[in-house]
């Protein structure tokens, strides 16, 4: 999904209708990954 983002970037502005639907995935996969994150510190800390 960052390499979609940079992708589209380099085309700007003829990609410019894709960057919203990109982000707005790239986003959802980085707060999914911070709440992962956040639950392996909790089960690390846990032991």
């Amino acid at each position: 999904m960052k390499m979609d983002l940079h992708d589209i970037a380099e085309g700007l502005p003829a990609n410019l209708e894709k960057l919203p639907e990109a982000s707005a995935q790239t986003y959802e996969i980085y707060c999914q990954l911070a709440d992962l994150k956040k639950q392996l510190t909790t089960l690390e800390a846990a032991q």
